[in-house]
C-alpha cells in the first residue's frame, strides 16, 4: 500500500522523483509487480533531460548535425533487428512517436539504455536446475512454463518446476556498448533519422 502511495505521489508530483535516492529508485523499477515497475518507468523516463544528464564522453555528439540518410543505413544495421518486428517477434519496444523526443532524449536512451527499462521489455536471468543459464524478456507466461525471448530473437519456453531462479537484471538487453561501437558523428546521424523518421507499423 505504501508503494502505492509513493507511485501516486510521483505521479502527481507532490514528490520528485529526484527526491528519492538510487536505491529507493532502483527499487521501483525493479518491482515484482509489473504495474509498479512500468508506472515507474513511465515516471523516470518522463523526467526533464539536459545535457549535463549525459556522460561527458558523449555531449559533444549533440555539437554535430546529423545525416538522416546515413542514419538510416546505420539504424537498419545496429538497431532495427531489435526495434521493428522480424518473423512477428519484437525484442525491444515499439519506437513509433519517437520522433517527437529531443536530442538529448534520445541520445541518453542509446548511450543509457538501461536508465529506464520499459517494463514489458524488461530482462530477466533465469538459472535452472540443470545449470543452465537464459537471459531475455519474457513473452508468454502459462501456468507451468515461461517462454523467454533471447536478445537475438530466438525463444526459449521453460517448465517452472525446472527453474531454479528468475530475477530481472538492472541491464537493458539493448547493447550497453553500442555508444562504443558507434563514433559521435554516427550517434548524431542516428539521431538525425529517428527525429525524421516515421516508424509507425
Amino acid at each position: 500500500q505504501l508503494t502505492l502511495e509513493l507511485i501516486d505521489a510521483l505521479e502527481k508530483r507532490t514528490i520528485e522523483w529526484t527526491d528519492l535516492d538510487e536505491v529507493q529508485r532502483e527499487k521501483l523499477l525493479e518491482h515484482p509487480d509489473s504495474q509498479i515497475s512500468g508506472r515507474a518507468t513511465g515516471i523516470a523516463k518522463s523526467q526533464p533531460l539536459t545535457s549535463t544528464d549525459i556522460s561527458p564522453d558523449h555531449r559533444n555528439v549533440l555539437d554535430l548535425e546529423g545525416d538522416a540518410e546515413r542514419g538510416r543505413r546505420l539504424f537498419n544495421e545496429h538497431c532495427a533487428v531489435c526495434h521493428l518486428p522480424s518473423g512477428g517477434r519484437r525484442i525491444g519496444p515499439n519506437l513509433a512517436g519517437v520522433s517527437s523526443n529531443t536530442r538529448v532524449q534520445l541520445l541518453q536512451s542509446i548511450t543509457n539504455p538501461s536508465a529506464a527499462v520499459d517494463a514489458r521489455y524488461k530482462n530477466y536471468i533465469v538459472t535452472t536446475q540443470d545449470g543452465r543459464l537464459y537471459a531475455g524478456i519474457i513473452v508468454s507466461e502459462s501456468p507451468g512454463t515461461i517462454t523467454i525471448r533471447n536478445a537475438v530473437g530466438d525463444d526459449e519456453t521453460l517448465l517452472l518446476k525446472d527453474i531454479e531462479t528468475m530475477r530481472p537484471s538492472r541491464l537493458s538487453l539493448m547493447p550497453q556498448d553500442l555508444a562504443d561501437i558507434l563514433s559521435p558523428q554516427d550517434l548524431a546521424d542516428v539521431i538525425a533519422f529517428l527525429q525524421g523518421a516515421d516508424l509507425t507499423e
